[in-house]
């Protein structure tokens, strides 16, 4: 409902999601991304920022599906390895390495042709509600 007031215009986070393809399976969870050209920095790779934004989608979209409810990104740990360039396919592969009752840990792998070219950690933690 928010989203469609007219005050408020598409956000990076509005773009990053409508991005984002879900081509999990029933075993592995997988995800596809293309580089848009407003997501790059000044040296025509995608911006540090939008990787994360990127990460903690993903991350959220996998542990809402193991357990519903509401979330908070705890931290995010981020290794950059390769710069991914504009319009590449960026392939995410999150990979779930604890889910308590409380919290959620993931390794999220992302690849560019096969290379990887970053790696997160990710701990959420779910919010209860009374």
């Amino acid at each position: 409902m928010f989203q469609r007031q007219p005050q408020v215009g598409e956000t990076i986070e509005d773009v990053i999601s409508a991005n984002l393809s879900d081509v999990s399976t029933d075993e592995t969870f997988s995800f596809h991304f293309t580089v848009s050209p407003q997501m790059i920095n000044y040296l025509g790779s995608l911006s540090y920022g939008i990787m994360t934004s990127i990460v903690t989608t993903v991350g959220r979209r996998v542990l809402n599906r193991l357990k519903k409810g509401d979330l908070v990104i705890e931290n995010v740990t981020f290794y950059f390895f390769k710069p991914v360039q504009i319009e590449q396919r960026l392939d995410i592969r999150p990979r779930i390495l604890e889910v308590t009752r409380r919290n959620g840990k993931m390794d999220i792998e992302l690849y560019v042709e096969g290379k990887l070219c970053g790696k997160a950690l990710l701990i959420a933690q779910f919010i209860d509600r009374y």
